[in-house]
C-alpha cells in the first residue's frame, strides 16, 4: 500500500477501547501517516514518536525535545489518552520505561499544595531540565527566592511559595518574564528524559557496569562526565519494556521494509559501539543493551497487517470524519 493510502486503513482499524501501534519504515513515514491522520480523521488521539528520542551509541548529546515529546505521548498512553501511536522501525530495538510510570513521574502542580522547593528542584534536574538564572525556554528552571519558574514543551509556569504552599500559580512569557494569566489550578510538569539519572539511578547503572568490566565508563557514570556516552544506557538501571508490549494491537505497514530497517538500525548501532571502545570509551555490546532482530521479527509477526480493505455487503463499515484542507477552508 503507498505511503499516501496509509491513514485511511489506519483510521479504520482505530477503536476507542484499544490503543494501537503502528510501526513504518522511516522516520519520515512515521511523520506523514500523523499528518495524514490529522486530515483523514482529525477526531482521532495520535502520535507520533521521533526517532531521535532515544539515542544509545551515538556518543551526542541526546534531544530533550524528542525524548521529552516521547515521555509525554507515553504518559498518554497509560492514561488511555492517546488510541494511536506511530513509530519508525528503528525504535523498536530500545528498552523503553513503562507508561505508568513515565505518568508517575510527571508532575501536577496544584494551588495550595504543599511542595518542597529543593527536592522539586533536584527531581527536575534528574527529569533532563538545567537550572538557570533566568527560565526562557523549554527545559530550564530558576528559582529566586520563594518564586520557582519552569517552563516546559507546553508553556512556562511560574509558582510562588507561601512558605511550602503554593500560591498563586501563574504561566508567564518567557520573553518579558510578565506573568500573563489569572491564577491557575494546576499546570503539568512532563519529564525531559524517558528514563531519569537522578544520583539513584546513576550508582546502579555505576555498579552493573563495573561488576561487567566497564569501570572506565562507570567511573563516567559517578562523576557525572561525559554523560553524552553513557545516558544512553540507563535503561540498564531501570525497568523497561519492548514498546510493542505497550499497547492492545499492533499494526505494521510494510513489513519487508521494517525489518530492513530494524537491520540497519543494528549495523549502525554495531559500528558506533565499535567507534567509542576504539576511543577508550567500551560500552556493553548492542546485543546485550537492544532487543535484536529475531525478538523484533518475532513481534511483528503476530501484528495485524493491512494489504488489501474491501468492504463487501453485510459486513459493518466505519465512518471517517474529514478536515478540510487549509486552502479550501472559508
Amino acid at each position: 500500500m503507498c505511503a499516501a493510502a496509509r491513514p485511511v486503513p489506519v483510521a479504520a482499524l482505530a477503536r476507542v477501547d484499544q490503543s494501537l501501534l503502528v510501526v513504518v519504515p522511516s522516520p519520515g513515514d512515521a511523520e506523514a501517516l500523523h499528518a495524514g491522520l490529522a486530515f483523514v480523521a482529525p477526531q482521532l488521539p495520535a502520535a507520533y514518536l521521533a526517532a531521535e528520542a532515544v539515542e544509545t551509541y551515538g556518543a551526542r548529546p541526546l534531544s530533550l525535545g524528542a525524548s521529552a515529546a516521547a515521555a509525554i505521548d507515553l504518559a498518554r498512553l497509560a492514561r488511555r489518552h492517546l488510541q494511536v501511536l506511530i513509530a519508525p522501525a528503528r525504535l523498536l530495538l530500545h528498552p523503553l520505561p513503562p507508561p505508568s510510570l513515565v505518568a508517575k513521574r510527571t508532575v501536577v502542580l496544584r494551588r495550595g499544595d504543599r511542595l518542597g522547593r529543593d527536592d522539586f528542584v533536584a527531581t527536575l534536574l534528574a527529569e533532563g531540565y538545567r537550572r538557570t538564572a533566568v527560565a526562557t525556554e523549554a527545559g530550564e528552571v530558576a528559582v529566586r527566592g520563594e518564586i520557582c519558574d519552569v517552563c516546559t514543551l507546553e508553556g512556562c509556569v511560574r509558582l510562588v511559595l507561601e512558605v511550602d504552599r503554593i500560591d498563586p500559580l501563574r504561566t508567564f512569557d518567557p520573553t518579558s518574564q510578565r506573568t500573563e494569566s489569572e491564577p491557575l489550578d494546576e499546570f503539568t510538569v512532563s519529564p525531559l528524559r524517558l528514563f531519569p539519572a537522578d544520583a539513584a539511578a546513576r550508582y546502579r547503572l555505576a555498579t552493573r557496569l563495573e561488576s561487567d568490566g566497564y569501570g572506565e565508563v562507570a567511573a563516567l557514570v559517578r562523576e557525572e562526565l561525559h554523560r553524552e556516552v553513557w545516558e544512553g544506557m540507563l535503561s540498564l538501571a531501570h525497568e523497561s519494556q519492548p514498546l510493542w508490549s505497550m499497547v492492545d494491537r499492533l499494526v505494521v505497514c510494510e513489513p519487508a521494509d521494517v525489518l530492513t530497517e530494524i537491520e540497519r538500525a543494528i549495523k549502525a548501532a554495531q559500528h558506533n559501539w565499535s567507534t567509542l571502545a576504539l576511543h577508550g570509551h567500551a560500552l556493553p555490546p548492542p546485543e546485550r543493551v537492544l532487543y535484536g532482530r529475531q525478538l523484533c521479527a518475532e513481534a511483528l509477526a503476530g501484528a495485524d497487517r493491512v494489504v488489501e480493505l474491501a468492504l463487501t455487503e453485510g459486513e459493518p463499515t466505519v465512518t471517517l470524519h474529514t478536515a478540510p484542507a487549509p486552502s479550501h477552508a472559508s
